[in-house]
């Protein structure tokens, strides 16, 4: 049994999700932990202003540590950087025989239905979530949510800090695909960088292969379906789910960058490494499926704007087809008023329905 664990909190304080965090966490079984530790790793112009947040939700100052840091000048490769500097200072002030929870401070999870989990992962794995973990990018676990003995998480936080910037990184990858490299081995997102540094100093020989790739991460990752623990995002990350719902799986066809080559985007699933698919699994795929399809950004999206906007102008062609036949009915019963009875047979006459009627009602093949 776990008895010793760190929750660790980093992000920027705008879009966080405090108040959910800390209401998930109070309904657990870790609140009243001897042995829980907080530390949320701020900005230093976020301090003051987290402090004053979480006075405002009643959380005793000795439950929470506060470790504010400088953010860097250069955030690297899609916030790599920020992740890096943030991350190892909190794992810096947590013990080495402390059970850490990496959560990003915009996002949450039922800590009741994790703790089983944690007791799986063992003490040389990771576990990660199957949102972002990448069937078709090689070296590819989530980094969003992490989980696992402080020494291990240490090692996997050790990739150097990004030298080049966001720009210098896209711009060099697009060069290098006009001048015909395949796209999969020279992408490398903050996920695929922090997972190929942590197997070469585990002395994994990258074939940088499907097959390989798949082989790593079975054997240091322990992969947790999201709707199995309820991870949620303060953000709209979902096509038609707001801000705060479930995380689903991504399934889409899109360029991660202008310039870059359409991937065909799919996550692999805890079944694919451990255990079968249930119901509930399949449930919640095809969920992810459908809502994915929608997206607009999604090559071969189904568009569910077009269709419900043809469906209203259909409906409106129809209401105005037969809206006369209504109407020149209504008049011909007004018999005092001649002028409007003829007006509305006139009127009848001219629709397309009315038509059909002539036609339906003089058929031979119609009964009378």
């Amino acid at each position: 049994m776990i008895e010793k664990i760190a929750l660790l909190l980093h992000g920027p304080f705008a879009g966080h999700a405090y108040p959910q965090i800390f209401a998930a966490l109070r309904r657990s079984k870790l609140w009243q932990a001897k042995g829980l530790m907080v530390v949320a790793v701020v900005y230093v112009t976020d301090l003051e202003k987290t402090r004053t947040l979480l006075e405002g939700l009643h959380i005793p100052a000795q439950k929470v540590r506060l470790l504010p840091v400088k953010d860097v000048v250069n955030p690297g490769f899609f916030n790599l950087n920020r992740q890096l500097v943030s991350v190892r200072a909190g794992l810096d002030v947590i013990p080495a025989d402390h059970y850490v929870i990496k959560l990003r401070n915009d996002q949450w999870v039922n800590f009741n239905r994790l703790l089983p989990w944690m007791e799986r992962t063992g003490s040389n794995r990771l576990m990660t979530t199957n949102c972002f973990t990448r069937k078709d990018r090689l070296y590819h676990p989530s980094d969003m949510f992490l989980c696992g003995m402080q020494p291990v998480l240490q090692s996997y936080y050790s990739c150097p800090l990004d030298e080049r910037t966001h720009e210098t990184n896209t711009f060099e990858m697009r060069m290098r695909v006009m001048q015909g490299e395949p796209f999969e081995q020279i992408l490398c997102t903050p996920e695929m960088e922090l997972c190929k540094s942590y197997l070469d100093r585990q002395g994994w020989n990258r074939l940088n292969t499907p097959e390989d790739s798949y082989a790593a991460i079975k054997r240091y990752f322990q992969l947790v379906n999201s709707w199995e623990i309820r991870l949620h995002w303060n953000k709209k990350r979902t096509p038609l789910k707001p801000a705060g719902s479930l995380i689903y799986p991504q399934y889409f066809d899109a360029a991660p960058f202008e310039g870059a080559p359409v991937e065909h985007a799919a996550c692999y699933h805890r079944d694919d490494f451990d255990g079968r698919r249930t119901l509930r699994d399949r449930f919640y795929i095809l969920q992810s499926r459908f809502l994915w399809s929608c997206w607009e950004g999604n090559s071969n999206h189904f568009r569910i704007r077009w269709f419900l906007k043809h469906c209203v102008r259909m409906l409106v062609i129809v209401f105005v087809n037969l809206l006369p036949f209504f109407l020149g009915k209504r008049l011909a019963h007004i018999a005092y008023a001649p002028s409007l009875k003829q007006e509305g047979k006139r009127l009848l006459k001219k629709t397309p329905a009315y038509s059909f009627y002539r036609r339906w009602k003089y058929s031979p093949e119609t009964p009378s």
